[in-house]
């Protein structure tokens, strides 16, 4: 079974970056998730702040 990974943009004020067509901006309890690390990478270079990898818990 492979994991599927999720990652988004969190900055150092724990808020999450949110990018639409409009314009990108920081809101802390939602943000834009991602499955390409590549495309989560280079957000966080061109706007600021870490990756942060999400990955849901197996079933017991």
């Amino acid at each position: 079974m492979s994991e599927e990974k999720i990652y988004l943009i969190k900055n150092d004020h724990g808020e999450y970056l949110t990018v639409e067509r409009t314009a990108p901006w920081w809101n802390s309890p939602v943000g834009t998730a991602v499955r390409n690390i590549d495309v989560a990478l280079a957000w966080a270079e061109k706007y600021g702040g870490h990756v942060v990898t999400f990955v849901e818990e197996p079933k017991r």
